[in-house]
């Protein structure tokens, strides 16, 4: 639980960084409201863990052939590529989830 834990604080601080030099480097980023730039990363956030954890799915193939050759790119994944792909996916979802309640409480907070 606590590797869980200190995981998450990790991944939490290197995607802060990450948003504050976006936010503070790019001009069109930095004209977005804090709260909206919170919620939209949060948006982000949850779409890539989704994405992320559903991975190769046979499903999404035929899409995904119309941008790269996927026959050229597949591999087997073994366990621990399954086991690091669904941690990461967990990891980033929760931190967008986080994102989203912040944004909304200090939504909320403004409109008080």
């Amino acid at each position: 639980m606590k590797g869980f834990l200190k995981g998450i604080l990790a991944y939490l601080v290197v995607i802060s960084v990450a948003l504050l030099i976006s936010r503070n480097f790019f001009d069109y980023l930095s004209t977005i409201d804090l709260v909206d730039y919170i919620a939209y990363a949060g948006v982000l956030l949850v779409v890539l863990a989704g994405i992320t954890f559903d991975g190769n799915n046979p499903a999404n193939q035929d899409f995904l052939s119309l941008m790269i050759h996927r026959e050229l790119v597949s591999r087997t994944n073994d366990f621990q590529d399954e086991t690091n792909k669904v941690s990461f996916a967990v990891n980033v979802g929760l931190i967008g989830i986080f994102l989203l309640i912040a944004s909304g409480v200090m939504a909320w907070r403004i409109s008080k």
